[in-house]
Formats: C-alpha cells, structure tokens, sequence
C-alpha cells in the first residue's frame, strides 16, 4: 500500500487541540475531559447524517 502525505492538516502523531462536541446521547464531550485517561481516536465524515 502506498503511503499518502495529506496536503493540508497535522502531522501523524500530533496532539489534538481541545475541543468540545455533542455526544450521540445529547451531553457535551471535552477532550480535555478524556485525554490520558483512555483511549482516543478521532474520525472524521464528510457529509450530514
């Protein structure tokens, strides 16, 4: 598999800004809150649901 280098965005590997974003069941979720404490892993969609 060939490997692909991005044109815009972080470097693999980079720390996450802090961020704040609704969760499915209507609370809010802060990084902050989570990060160090558990896995994370951030993925992105393009599109509405």
């Amino acid at each position: 598999m060939a490997e692909h280098t991005a044109e815009r965005g972080a470097p693999v590997g980079t720390d996450a800004p802090t961020f704040t974003l609704p969760a499915t069941d209507g609370t809010t979720v802060a990084l902050e809150d989570i990060r160090g404490k558990q896995p994370v892993v951030l993925v992105f969609y393009r599109g509405w649901w």
